[in-house]
């Protein structure tokens, strides 16, 4: 499959031969599914093992039926990371592994079905182990290791991190706020966004993805919910500041809006900024699409699901396991991928509104069939606008932490909201209106309840 191909194509234009030299030792050419594949790897394993040059000339002359054209031709077509060598390794030997185990279920099967002699039914699960031995996966999966080798390497992140090396940091949003109570999203990270309907949770995630953009990264937003449109006018609209009522009804735009909007335009053209807003889409074709779109495009700095209820549910007892088995999918793409995955996903809002107006911030127990969503979540972020529940509350979205394994859970920070748009805004002076507010209706509560 296209693993195979990629992990040739990663192999012939590897410059570390020692990485090169590895993943050829640990894959053997019966882990191929092709003859075609088999015939080229069995060429670059041949090389190896001889100490010549594994590359696109010497594969060229040593694989039977196979030119120099058609290596150029899987190269150019197959997009792959050099960097993701050790994840192809792994997906062939896999792949391998599930092949030969649906070939000894055939086998099994067959033996049963002509096994007619009940008086030896005793010989049946003999006849089976013998099927079934030999069948082992042997993968390079990381085992045991020494306090002193990870101290080792901990330490090294450390000095990075102080020294502020873009490789041990976490990704940064651009949002300052955002980024000083999450540290920057850990690239290994399945991170949960959650709110109850127009507080924020679209205009957040079209802030995030046009703060990376302004970083010269890029993004990769699955929209299964909206139009790519609709998306484009929600990002134009936050690098501008531009309402989003006067884009709709473009005879309210005024001439520095209008060139607000032409200079925003002009901006996010040259972004790395990439939406696919097809409906329905599997766990398995985001995880194949996100795949290539990051071998293409290695800047790509968050993927995200917008939203996680309406993507294809694989078949399972419940919806709550149907949903963990995406968010476990989602989880090991981003281990494998090195890039955050951010989700968004639906609150149980009739809950929510059983609560006194006061006491409606989301609580990880109110997203939608939380439990597996929760647990395999690195962070949780809430987006709450109590304006939505209350008129008189001052305009600002609260962004805080329901879950996080390396931040400080619950911390907050705010944005302005505004027409559409989360607006950055002074911290302090955010936490006193909202604070202020509550403290008025604390008090106004307690007076009516003393009538």
């Amino acid at each position: 499959g296209d693993y195979e191909l990629c992990l040739i194509a990663a192999a012939m234009s590897l410059d570390d031969k020692e990485v090169q030299s590895e993943a050829l030792s640990l894959v053997s050419v019966d882990m191929f599914d092709s003859y075609r594949t088999k015939n080229i790897w069995e060429a670059m394993r041949g090389l190896n093992d001889e100490g010549e040059v594994v590359d696109l000339m010497s594969v060229s002359s040593r694989a039977k039926y196979c030119d120099i054209l058609d290596l150029a031709e899987i190269i150019q077509n197959y997009e792959f990371l050099k960097s993701n060598i050790m994840t192809y390794v792994d997906r062939v030997i896999k792949c391998a592994f599930v092949r030969d185990a649906r070939f000894r279920v055939m086998n099994a099967l067959a033996a049963i079905d002509e096994f007619e002699d009940v008086t030896n039914i005793d010989e049946v699960p003999v006849i089976i182990e013998g099927i079934f031995n030999g069948l082992e996966l042997e993968t390079k999966e990381k085992g045991a290791r020494s306090f002193k080798e990870i101290a080792k390497e901990y330490v090294e992140n450390l000095n990075g991190k102080l020294n502020n090396d873009p490789n041990m940091i976490g990704i940064k949003t651009g949002l300052d706020a955002l980024d000083d109570i999450t540290g920057g999203f850990d690239r290994t990270s399945l991170i949960t966004v959650a709110a109850p309907p127009s507080c924020g949770k679209t205009a957040l995630i079209v802030r995030i993805m046009e703060s990376i953009a302004k970083t010269g990264n890029g993004s990769l937003l699955f929209e299964l919910e909206m139009s790519d449109h609709q998306i484009v006018e929600r990002t134009i609209g936050a690098r501008g500041a531009i309402p989003l009522g006067n884009l709709r009804t473009p005879q309210k735009l005024n001439e520095m809006e209008f060139h607000k909007l032409s200079t925003a335009i002009g901006q996010l053209n040259e972004s790395e900024l990439f939406i696919n807003d097809k409906a329905g889409l599997s766990v398995e074709e985001v995880v194949i699409e996100a795949t290539r779109h990051k071998a293409k495009y290695p800047n790509t700095k968050a993927i995200i699901i917008d939203h996680l209820g309406i993507m294809k549910m694989p078949k399972a007892d419940t919806r709550a396991i149907s949903l963990g088995l995406i968010t476990a999918r989602l989880k090991r793409l981003a281990k494998d991928l090195l890039t955050p995955v951010i989700i968004l996903a639906q609150l149980n809002e009739k809950e929510i509104n059983r609560r006194p107006v006061a006491n409606r911030r989301p609580i990880n127990s109110d997203i939608k069939d939380s439990s597996r969503i929760v647990e395999d979540s690195d962070a949780i972020l809430f987006v709450y606008r109590h304006k939505v529940h209350d008129e008189t509350a001052p305009n600002i979205a609260e962004v805080y932490l329901g879950k996080a394994r390396d931040a400080e859970q619950f911390a907050k920070c705010y944005f302005k909201f505004d027409n559409g748009n989360l607006l950055d805004t002074d911290q302090a002076f955010a936490f006193n209106q909202i604070d202020a507010h509550e403290q008025q209706s604390k008090r106004q509560s307690n007076s009516t309840f003393n009538k």
